[in-house]
């Protein structure tokens, strides 16, 4: 199974592709985990999915830092950015276990009222 990657969205990267980028991401950690679910642990295939899951959970906490260093400049980058913040939170409340750090998501956090702010003044 291959990885999504953020590193093609850095640089002055839009709000959309990288959240298309965390919504892929997350698929694939969905994915290596019902994979893991059905393997024994003792099987081969469970130390190369651990080791896909730790790579696809590094991409996930890179997508929601380019996330929320991305501005949003229009409204709907702002609801898309919420949307982000809206999975995560309910990743942690719905006990799917948490993914994200709470220093990613409260940076995330920041960016949504920064742009709030900056799209008011406009």
């Amino acid at each position: 199974m291959g990885t999504g990657k953020t590193d093609s969205f850095e640089g002055g990267a839009g709000v959309v592709p990288l959240a298309e980028a965390f919504h892929a991401l997350d698929r694939q950690r969905v994915d290596i985990d019902n994979r893991l679910a059905s393997l024994a642990p003792d099987d081969p295939a469970a130390h190369k999915a651990w080791q896909d899951l730790q790579t696809v959970v590094a991409q996930l906490h890179a997508a929601v830092r380019d996330l929320a260093s991305a501005p949003a400049a229009n409204m709907a980058d702002l609801r898309v950015k919420a949307a982000i913040l809206g999975t995560l939170l309910r990743s942690e409340v719905g006990g799917r276990g948490q993914v994200i750090a709470d220093a990613e998501r409260i940076v995330l956090t920041l960016s949504i009222t920064d742009d709030i702010a900056n799209l008011a003044d406009r």
